[in-house]
């Protein structure tokens, strides 16, 4: 393949195909459970014994809050997101 020099090119084919991606909007009780995990992660790594991870707990009101979300309540779902906050 032969390399051109920019003063040789009059035409450039530029693709510019744009493909869709499945995109997770953060919110709250997802990025609460996510801060939850990395703690939990970090507290075995440090050595700290945990009465509790609270996995389960978190796993319930991250459902609760997408329901809420899906079914368009938004008083309960920041109800859910300040459940998930609190742990």
């Amino acid at each position: 393949m032969l390399a051109k020099k920019i003063a040789e090119l009059k035409k450039v084919n530029v693709d510019t195909t744009v493909q869709e991606k499945n995109i997770r909007f953060p919110t709250d009780a997802r990025l609460y459970d996510r801060l939850r995990e990395r703690l939990v992660k970090e507290a075995k790594r440090m050595g700290v014994d945990l009465r509790q991870s609270y996995e389960m707990v978190a796993k319930k009101a991250l459902h609760k809050q997408s329901s809420y979300a899906r079914a368009n309540q938004p008083e309960s779902k920041q109800r859910g997101s300040k459940y998930a906050s609190e742990g």
